[in-house]
C-alpha cells in the first residue's frame, strides 16, 4: 500500500474531525478550571464540612454556628 498525497491529507482530516469531535464533548482535553474568586470571611466555601447539632425545638440538624429560624417554634 502506498500513501500518496490524498491518501495522506485524507487521514489528516478524519484525525483532525475526530479530535474536534472529543474535545467538543469533553471526552478529552476537559474544560479548564476556572479562576475562582476569593471568598470573604463570612463566605463559605463550596463543599466545607460543618458541625450540626440537633434543634431542641423542632428536631431539625442545623450549624453549629450561626441562626437557625424554628419553623416550629
Amino acid at each position: 500500500m502506498t500513501l500518496t498525497l490524498p491518501k495522506i491529507l485524507l487521514l489528516l482530516l478524519v484525525a483532525f474531525l475526530a479530535w474536534r469531535f472529543l474535545k467538543r464533548h469533553n471526552i478529552i482535553g476537559g474544560s479548564r478550571p476556572q479562576a475562582q474568586p476569593r471568598a470573604t470571611p463570612n463566605q463559605k466555601a463550596e463543599g466545607a464540612i460543618e458541625d450540626m447539632v440537633k434543634c431542641p425545638k423542632c428536631g431539625a440538624y442545623v450549624p453549629a454556628k450561626g441562626g437557625h429560624d424554628c419553623p416550629g417554634a
